[in-house]
């Protein structure tokens, strides 16, 4: 047992509620000061606040699809009364996903507090100083990091041998990627082994329909789908050997190994002392990340919002198996696990406190006086009607979005039109202007400038004009 005096108790608790809170206000300063990229941030919102605005699939300028024809991910209409309660609020977004974080913890904490309030508070320790639980987080928005609380239940169903349970978050889970029910898949196949027919039969019967919904009956009914697969059956086809060596040698192991580090003599000691049993829990826990596993090691991708069902199936895993609880009796194993969570999660917090503390951030500068050009730009917004195209730098995207607004970031993979009303260009590195070099802006604000009616702003910040404007005086790279 984890045993904690009252005072150290109180010390810990406390902690974690700071770290907690921690992401939440790292990301609402970085939504403020524009340092997150339309393409990542911008593009949900999008897709959010039109579908407050009464439209169900919206088109995205920001990412030149439908949001339903790129991802299939029906959890985005919780997003919704965020959006109202919010009035339309950029910052809706980050408490939206602070939100389904502090559910994985609330149902984390709940659930192992039967086994002691100590392990409960080690249980949270495990999700706060997780590097890939992290790196969801900062990254600041996606579904697939809200839908931890739910493979987390759908562990706890499975642990308990409950078959409604199971069942149920089986579907949850499914409806925040559309990856995620090929683990359900995987899992139907664990329990026809186990001649548990009924329980094997719903789940492999809902995990086919469901892909098959997905990738045949939906093209049918809102049109063509974007493609994130056919290059990888296109290279499995041509020469799978080659492909898979191919796609083993490119990835940056470093990136899972601190990602999974914490875990991997906890899980190795844990499935030694089972003795390799089928009916264990390590059994479908393994299972339904084998499909996911696969997915990422061909793409290279375990960070960001990528990894946050292995932590959360993980950890789940760890909470729920009393040899774990023994294991971290020994001191050694214990001291060791928190070591490699701390040392793992260091990067992250380094840098949270870096750009909350000292104001300094990769992509953006934080600079008071830019929050009343900012404010400007907003109340300038208003009086300009939505049939108006704009194109703008990602950073200050998020700030002038509103229902039916069409802007498009250049240099991404969006097909940028013939003729913009509006350019907005961030100076001076003072948002994020990815792809784009300071000079590479400076270049196509001069290029354009010759195009503008009407200069709406010029300072040290922005770069804000109404004109005729082709889309070549962007070129510039």
């Amino acid at each position: 047992m984890i045993y904690l005096k009252k005072n150290k108790l109180i010390a810990l608790s406390s902690l974690l509620v700071a770290f907690i809170f921690l992401p939440l206000i790292v990301n609402l300063k970085g939504v403020l000061y524009n340092c997150f990229h339309a393409y990542d941030l911008g593009l949900y919102q999008q897709a959010f606040i039109n579908m407050a605005d009464g439209n169900w699939n919206p088109y995205l300028t920001i990412r030149g699809l439908n949001i339903f024809n790129d991802h299939f991910m029906p959890i985005i209409f919780t997003s919704i009364p965020f959006v109202w309660i919010s009035n339309y609020s950029p910052f809706s977004m980050i408490f939206l996903e602070w939100f389904y974080y502090i559910t994985f913890i609330i149902v984390t904490f709940l659930y192992v507090k039967p086994r002691g309030l100590g392990r409960a508070l080690f249980a949270v320790f495990m999700i706060v100083f997780s590097k890939g639980v992290m790196s969801a987080i900062e990254f600041p928005i996606h579904p697939g990091t809200w839908s931890m609380f739910a493979w987390f239940l759908l562990v706890y169903g499975i642990n308990k041998k409950n078959n409604y349970y199971i069942i149920i978050c089986s579907v949850l889970v499914c409806l925040f990627r559309e990856s995620y029910p090929f683990s359900i898949f995987m899992l139907s196949l664990y329990y026809l082994v186990k001649k548990e027919v009924k329980l094997g039969s719903v789940l492999l019967s809902f995990s086919v329909i469901y892909l098959l919904f997905i990738f045949k009956i939906r093209p049918t009914f809102i049109g063509p789908v974007h493609d994130y697969g056919g290059w990888i059956v296109e290279g499995i086809l041509s020469n799978p050997i080659l492909f898979t060596y191919q796609k083993i040698i490119s990835i940056d192991w470093m990136v899972p190994l601190k990602i999974f580090a914490p875990f991997i003599i906890p899980v190795i000691l844990i499935i030694k002392s089972k003795q390799r049993k089928l009916d264990t829990l390590f059994t479908p826990c393994f299972l339904m990340l084998i499909p996911l596993f696969a997915i990422h090691i061909i793409s290279g991708k375990f960070h960001f919002h990528y990894g946050p069902p292995f932590m959360s199936v993980l950890i789940a895993y760890l909470c729920f198996d009393d040899d774990f609880w023994k294991l971290i009796e020994n001191k050694k194993v214990l001291y060791l696990t928190i070591f490699l969570f701390l040392i793992t999660s260091s990067s992250r917090y380094t840098k949270f406190f870096r750009f909350l503390v000292l104001g300094k951030g990769k992509n953006c500068r934080v600079v008071d006086a830019k929050l009343d050009s900012t404010k400007l730009i907003k109340n300038k917004m208003k009086n300009i009607s939505n049939d108006k195209i704009f194109l703008s730098t990602g950073g200050v995207i998020q700030m002038i979005l509103k229902p039916g607004l069409k802007v498009y970031p250049p240099y991404t993979l969006v097909t940028l039109p013939d003729k913009f009303d509006y350019v907005l260009f961030e100076k001076n590195n003072h948002g994020d202007v990815y792809p784009m070099t300071k000079e590479e802006v400076d270049l196509a604000i001069k290029k354009c400038h010759e195009f503008s009616n009407k200069v709406l702003m010029n300072d040290d910040y922005f770069y804000f004009a109404e004109g005729d404007f082709p889309k070549e005086c962007v070129s510039v790279k």
